[in-house]
């Protein structure tokens, strides 16, 4: 048999840690599927390898039901839409920090070389 890894290090607990490592997977992978049945049984898949790194494994149920309830709520709330939606928004706060950040790096330039000026 492998070694198995130990419990997540956050202290957070076996339950926890099985769903935000399910959730965070599920995501993405969301957009490879348009079957919800096939989603739901690779996200079980999924959910039961993360569990199989634990220390001491949860109970099939627990896994199961935990899968479940990720899969459901990301079927319902994840699209290829809604994530370019997502990346859209994401795409103009990144550029507008840039701008803001190309601005002031701008007015320390311009103030270095007024300064220059009157040196």
């Amino acid at each position: 048999s492998l070694p198995r890894r130990a419990v997540d290090s956050s202290g957070l607990g076996r339950n926890v840690a099985l769903f935000n490592r399910v959730r965070l997977w599920a995501y993405r992978a969301r957009l490879r599927y348009e079957d919800r049945v096939e989603w739901e049984e690779v996200t079980f898949a999924y959910a039961v390898n993360v569990n199989a790194e634990f220390a001491v494994e949860l109970p099939l149920a627990e896994v199961g039901h935990t899968a479940r309830s990720v899969a459901r709520w990301v079927w319902r709330n994840f699209s290829r839409e809604k994530f370019s939606t997502i990346q859209a928004s994401r795409g103009r706060i990144t550029s507008e920090a840039k701008r803001e950040a190309n601005r002031k790096r701008a007015t320390k330039v311009d103030l270095a070389t007024a300064l220059e000026a009157w040196g």
